[in-house]
C-alpha cells in the first residue's frame, strides 16, 4: 500500500561507570569490561521498534538511509548489499540468488520516492497470519474444553512443607490432562493430525501446587492461577503466600511446560547443539502448558462449587481446617515470564 509505519530507533549501548573513593584509602570492588569501550561500540546493534503493531499476514519493507557515525560521516553499506544495490559483480552464490528479489524491493521503494543509491540497507519480511500464530492453540483449547465441561480427573494430596504464616494448607493436585504432544515429557512436539492441527495423544499427569489461606476457613477464597518466572517451577507459588494470606486468595501454580525447570536441558541443547530448528520443541510444548492452566482452572473452580463430596472439598475440609474456595471468582497473577505468558493465557 505504500503506507509508512511509524517506529523509533535505539542503539544497543554499553554503559561503563567508573567510581573511585580515595578518602582514607578505601578500596571497593568494581565491575569492569574485558574489552575497550570504543571497540565495543563498533558492535552496537541498531534496533528498530514499530510504534504500532504490524498487521497480520502483511509484507513490509525496511529501508535504512542517512545513518552517520560519531563524526557525522555517512556509513557505507556492506559489500554484499552494495553489490545488490549497485549491480556490482559478486562471487557469492547467495548474493547472486537474491538479485531478482532485491530488484523488486528497490523498485517498490523507488515508487515511494526512496532512491536506491541512498540506501545503506534494505530488506523485506512478511508477518505471520493470525491462523498461523493462534490456530493450533485455539484448536486445542476449544476441543479440550468442550470434552471436559466439568474439568478433568484429578487427585489431591497434602504436602506438609513450605507453608507460610497465615496459610492453612498446601495441597498437591494432580490432573489427568489430555495430551496433545508426541510425549508428555520435555522434548516432545505437537502431535499433528492429517489436517495439520494438534491431535490428542492420550493423557498425561501434570501436577499443581495449591496454597490456601487460613482466612478461607471463614471467608470463601477466590482462585488465583500463578505463573512462575523464567524456566521456573510451580513451587514458586510459595513465594506468593504473604499476598495470598493478606488478601484471602487460594493460589495454584503449574509448571509452564515448554519453558519450565524441566525444559532447561531442551532449551540449552537447542541453543548449543548446532541445529536451531530443534528449538521448535520449546514453543510447541508451551501449547500444552497453556492448555494445562486452562483445564486446571476449570477443574478447580467446578470442584470448589461442586458440593462437599468433591475430592477438592474433601481435602479442604480434612486438611485445611474446613477452608472454602469460591470457584466463581477466578484471577491470574504472573511474575516475569508468568506475566508475559499470562497475557496470552487470559486473552
Amino acid at each position: 500500500s505504500g503506507e509508512r509505519l511509524a517506529h523509533w530507533v535505539d542503539l544497543d549501548e554499553y554503559v561503563v561507570q567508573a567510581r573511585a573513593r580515595i578518602d582514607a584509602g578505601e578500596r571497593r570492588p568494581q565491575f569492569g569490561l574485558d574489552r575497550d569501550p570504543d571497540e565495543l561500540r563498533q558492535e552496537q546493534a541498531l534496533m528498530l521498534r514499530p510504534a504500532i503493531r504490524p498487521e497480520d499476514a502483511t509484507r513490509y519493507i525496511v529501508a535504512i538511509r542517512n545513518v552517520v557515525d560519531a563524526g557525522g560521516q555517512v556509513l557505507e553499506p556492506s559489500p554484499g548489499f552494495r553489490a545488490l544495490r549497485d549491480g556490482l559483480p559478486s562471487d557469492d552464490p547467495i548474493i547472486e540468488s537474491r538479485r531478482a528479489h532485491f530488484e523488486e524491493i528497490f523498485s517498490l521503494l523507488e515508487a515511494q520516492g526512496i532512491a536506491r543509491d541512498g540506501l545503506q540497507l534494505a530488506w523485506d519480511f512478511t508477518t505471520a497470519s493470525r491462523a498461523n500464530n493462534t490456530g493450533a492453540m485455539l484448536h486445542m483449547r476449544d476441543e479440550a474444553l468442550q470434552a471436559a465441561p466439568e474439568g478433568v480427573p484429578y487427585s489431591v494430596e497434602l504436602v506438609d512443607e513450605g507453608l507460610g504464616d497465615g496459610m492453612a494448607c498446601r495441597l498437591e493436585v494432580t490432573f489427568d490432562m489430555p495430551l496433545y504432544m508426541t510425549r508428555g515429557e520435555s522434548g516432545g512436539l505437537l502431535n499433528l493430525g492429517e489436517d495439520g492441527l494438534p491431535e490428542q495423544n492420550g493423557s498425561f499427569a501434570y501436577a499443581a501446587a495449591l496454597v490456601v489461606p487460613m482466612s478461607a476457613q471463614t471467608d470463601p477464597a477466590p482462585l488465583v492461577a500463578f505463573g512462575h518466572g523464567q524456566l521456573g517451577a510451580k513451587e514458586q507459588v510459595l513465594g506468593f503466600q504473604p499476598i495470598a494470606a493478606a488478601q484471602n486468595l487460594a493460589a495454584f501454580a503449574l509448571d509452564w511446560k515448554g519453558f519450565a525447570a524441566d525444559d532447561v536441558g531442551t532449551v540449552v541443547g537447542a541453543l548449543t547443539g548446532g541445529d536451531l530448528a530443534t528449538f521448535r520443541a520449546v514453543p510447541e510444548r508451551m501449547h500444552q502448558g497453556f492448555l494445562n492452566f486452562l483445564l486446571a482452572m476449570r477443574t478447580l473452580s467446578v470442584a470448589a462449587d461442586g458440593g462437599p463430596s468433591t475430592p477438592l472439598n474433601e481435602a479442604l475440609n480434612r486438611d485445611c481446617g474446613g477452608a472454602v474456595l469460591d470457584g466463581s471468582r477466578r484471577y491470574y497473577f504472573g511474575g516475569s515470564q508468568g506475566g508475559i505468558l499470562g497475557a496470552s493465557l487470559m486473552a
